[in-house]
């Protein structure tokens, strides 16, 4: 399955895109720095004195300990190119995720929905599957995560698991030479594609560049 990493490279997010290639990993931050304050939200159900001290727990570990990192299931989407790749002056990251290495977190879909979860108080519950729900309006990002509370603040991704590199339709000439040479000298055992993306003059959907040869005349932005 392949799933998507938006980045921008503009200003301080230049380094921290290219730490991606040059180390092949991923950030994970913490979930307290994320930019929804929901995340993590819902109720020990604990039916004894022990309620708010449970609950209190809860929201440290949700605060504290636990790391992710986010992708989406598509890379055509106008606004995530617009919020998380710089207003599609940046890149998104093909990653195949049957070439991750061995990892110890969970790595699963999103669930959309107004209930928070509620958390067995004597039953064996992972707390890292409280931050697989998001509130409805967050659907658009049609998000898989992976999530860990090893305190490790990094995701491996090896040598194999970036399929292609897409850029955006207001992607620069002097960011390729950067993409290029990433990919040339750090990812050198094997090629791997660039995909520009491009609209159409008679509608609003993001394309491959490739696929609009014969079909309708790419638009510069």
């Amino acid at each position: 399955m392949n799933l998507y990493k938006f980045r921008s490279v503009a200003g301080d997010s230049f380094k921290f895109t290219q730490d991606i290639f040059v180390n092949r990993r991923l950030y994970l931050p913490q979930a307290s720095s994320l930019n929804d304050p929901n995340e993590g939200v819902g109720t020990v159900q604990i039916n004894n004195e022990y309620r708010a001290w449970g609950n209190q727990i809860l929201e440290r570990n949700r605060r504290n300990e636990i790391r992710l990192c986010s992708f989406s299931q598509s890379y055509r989407s106008n606004v995530l190119w617009a919020h998380y790749a710089n207003e599609h002056k940046g890149i998104c990251i093909e990653i195949d995720t049957g070439r991750l290495p061995p990892r110890s977190g969970i790595f699963r879909q999103v669930t959309y929905t107004d209930v928070t979860p509620t958390i067995p108080h004597n039953a064996q519950f992972d707390l890292r599957e409280a931050f697989l729900n998001k509130t409805p309006e967050w659907a658009y990002e049609e998000e898989w995560r992976y999530i860990s509370d090893d305190k490790s603040s990094s995701l491996l991704i090896g040598d194999e698991a970036i399929s292609r590199v897409l850029v955006g339709a207001k992607f620069s000439e002097a960011d390729m030479n950067w993409l290029v040479f990433w990919l040339d000298y750090y990812c050198s055992t094997r090629r791997v594609p660039i995909v520009k993306m491009k609209f159409a003059f008679n509608d609003y959907r993001l394309y491959e560049e490739h696929e609009l040869i014969g079909k309708a005349t790419a638009r510069d932005c």
